[in-house]
C-alpha cells in the first residue's frame, strides 16, 4: 500500500506508467470514500461515493432491464473485491448480457466515480492508497469488458465537470433530489402539464442522476432546466440517502451466514469499563444481543466460547492493541469471517488504512454515538447475509 496527497491526475498516470493490477482507494477529508480498480495499468471498474447502490440500480435498470436477476443464480467459490464487477462478468461470461452493455457499464461506473472525485477535489483534500490484487482476485482474464486508459478517463470527466462549472453550477451535485417547496407558487409559475410533472417527478427521492436516467436525458441538461424555480424558491435540492442494494444473482461460497439464532450476538472489546457500559445499552435498547471483554487477553478465548456476529474493538488497549488482536482474530479458523470495527479516538487516513489491513472492515471514531453504532451494525450485518429478529 501506498499513500499521497497528489491530484487524481497524476496518481492514475504513476499507476498507468507502473502497470498496476490492483485497487485504488481515494479517500476525502469529509470520509467520502471511492475505489478504482486497474489492470494491467487500465482502469475496469469504479464503486463507492455516495451512492453506490443508487448507481448499481441505474446501470442495471438500463442495461439488464430484460434480465430477472432474481431467477438468477452466477454461483462461484471464489470471493472478488468488487462483487458488482463480478456479476458484471459473470453475466457477460454466460452471455446473458452483450458485450456492448457490459462495456457501457463499466466506462458509466468510472466516469461517475471519477466525476465524483473531481467535484470533492475542488472543495476539500484528497488521499489515495492503492493495494495490488491478483488478476484472479478481480476475475479478469477474457471477461473483463473494457480496458480504459486512465488519462484519458479522467479527461473526459474533468470536460464533464468544466461545463457544470462553466453554466455556474458547481454549487450543485447530481447527487442532490429536487423537491417542490412552494407547490402553490410553481403552479401559478408554469402551465399545468408542466406542473403535473413537476409534481410526477420531484418528489425528493430520485436525485438528479435517477431523474436523467428516467427522462433519458442528462444531469446537466436535467439542473439547467430546474435552475430558475430553485432560484427563486420554488424547488429545492436536498440530500438523499443510498438505497438497499439490489438484488445480486452470486452466491458466494462459503456464506457468511448467521451465528446465532435470534437476536444477533455483538461483542465490544475495550479495556474501559465505562464504554462497556454504553455499548451495552446502546446495542441492548436496539434489539442485540451484547457480551463486554475488558480484559484483552481474555478475547480469543471467549470468543471461541460465545461466537459473535460482529465485533467493536478498541484501538488502543495495555499489552496488546487492536490491531494486534484483529490480526490474530483472523487467523483462527472459528472467528475468521465475523467482520470487526475498529474503534479509536484516533480518526486519521492512516489509522483506517491500518484497520482494513489487519482485517477490519469498518472504523468508528470516539467519543461513542448511539446513532452511529446502530447504523454501522445494520449494514454489517446486512452486508454479512446475517437476519436478526
Amino acid at each position: 500500500m501506498t499513500r499521497e496527497n497528489i491530484d487524481l491526475f497524476t496518481k492514475v498516470n504513476l499507476l498507468a506508467t507502473d502497470q498496476f493490477t490492483g485497487k485504488l482507494e481515494v479517500n476525502s477529508t469529509s470520509e467520502e470514500r471511492w475505489q478504482l480498480f486497474f489492470a494491467s495499468g487500465r482502469l475496469i471498474w469504479g464503486d463507492g461515493g455516495l451512492h453506490p447502490n443508487r448507481s448499481w440500480r441505474r446501470l442495471l435498470s438500463k442495461y439488464c432491464h430484460n434480465i430477472d436477476l432474481t431467477k438468477i443464480s452466477l454461483s462461484t467459490k471464489e470471493q472478488f473485491e468488487s462483487l458488482k464487477y463480478q456479476t458484471l462478468t459473470l453475466l457477460l461470461a454466460r452471455k446473458l448480457i452483450q458485450a456492448e452493455s457490459a462495456k457501457a457499464m463499466a466506462i458509466e461506473s468510472i466516469d461517475e466515480i471519477i466525476f465524483e472525485i473531481i467535484e470533492h477535489q475542488a472543495i476539500e483534500s484528497i488521499s489515495y492508497a492503492n493495494f495490488p490484487i491478483s488478476d484472479y482476485g478481480l476475475s479478469l482474464s477474457k471477461n473483463s469488458p473494457v480496458f480504459l486508459d486512465p488519462a484519458a478517463a479522467i479527461t473526459a470527466s474533468q470536460e464533464k465537470w468544466a461545463l457544470w462549472t462553466q453554466k455556474d453550477l458547481s454549487s450543485y451535485s447530481p447527487n442532490l433530489a429536487p423537491t417542490i417547496a412552494e407547490p402553490k407558487r410553481l403552479q401559478e409559475s408554469v402551465n399545468q402539464v408542466v406542473y403535473n410533472n413537476f409534481v410526477a417527478l420531484l418528489d425528493g427521492n430520485n436525485t438528479l442522476r435517477d431523474l436523467a436516467l428516467q427522462m433519458k436525458s442528462d444531469p446537466i441538461t436535467i439542473i439547467s432546466s430546474l435552475v430558475p424555480y430553485i432560484n427563486r424558491g420554488y424547488i429545492d435540492l436536498i440530500e438523499v440517502g443510498d438505497i438497499e442494494a439490489p438484488i445480486n444473482p452470486i452466491a458466494t461460497s462459503p456464506p457468511k451466514t448467521i451465528r446465532n439464532k435470534g437476536p444477533a450476538l455483538i461483542a465490544c472489546i475495550d479495556d474501559s469499563l465505562q464504554i462497556g457500559l454504553i455499548m451495552e445499552q446502546i446495542i441492548t435498547k436496539a434489539g442485540y444481543k451484547f457480551i463486554s471483554i475488558q480484559q484483552p487477553l481474555q478475547a480469543i478465548p471467549t470468543l471461541i466460547a460465545n461466537p459473535p456476529d460482529l465485533i467493536f474493538l478498541d484501538v488502543r488497549m495495555p499489552i496488546i492493541n487492536g490491531y494486534e488482536l484483529c490480526s490474530q482474530i483472523g487467523r483462527i479458523s472459528q472467528l475468521q469471517n465475523i467482520p470487526i470495527v475498529m474503534l479509536t479516538g484516533q480518526d486519521g487516513i492512516v489509522d483506517r488504512m491500518r484497520a482494513k489491513l489487519v482485517g477490519a472492515c469498518d472504523f468508528m471514531s470516539k467519543p461513542i454515538d448511539d446513532q452511529k453504532v446502530v447504523k454501522v451494525i445494520q449494514k454489517i450485518l446486512l452486508e454479512y447475509q446475517i437476519q436478526t429478529n
